[in-house]
């Protein structure tokens, strides 16, 4: 299997990723220029689109282009290069919403998926979830 990232290759990508940029009217490609890693509904009831843009500064065009969407709320990052970007939706999508979040198994952070990852790695934990996917991505790097 070829992974488009480290990020996907672990964490694969959101089941419902494609729908909820449909519902935003967003592209992967366009939209975050090859940036992009996946889409999840958070707790709030929001729609976040997580995103890796290396040495893309704040006054760059990609991020006034995101900001400007009619739907943005805000943007955050816990790491440089790795930015959550936060979008409400329309009223109308509010069952669909919710349905989504019932249905999404694993409803932690990105940065929480990340360091359980790591910490598994390091302490040697072989019953990580995540064991087959880092192997996977392992055997693709070295072939």
């Amino acid at each position: 299997m070829i992974y488009r990232t480290t990020y996907n290759a672990v964490f694969g990508e959101n089941k419902f990723a494609p729908a909820l940029l449909a519902i935003l009217k967003l592209n992967q490609y366009d939209d975050f220029g090859g940036g992009y890693r996946d889409a999840y509904v958070t707790d709030a009831r929001r729609i976040t689109v997580y995103a890796r843009w290396y040495g893309v500064k704040e006054d760059d065009e990609r991020f006034e282009k995101i900001r400007k969407h009619p739907h943005y709320w805000s943007d955050r990052t816990e790491r440089p290069t790795y930015y959550e970007f936060e979008f409400h939706f329309d009223a109308e999508w509010l069952p669909v919403i919710e349905t989504m979040w019932e249905h999404t198994l694993d409803k932690r952070s990105v940065e929480e998926r990340w360091k359980e990852a790591k910490a598994d790695i390091e302490s040697g934990n072989m019953t990580t979830p995540y064991l087959p996917n880092l192997i996977n991505a392992a055997m693709y790097v070295l072939d």
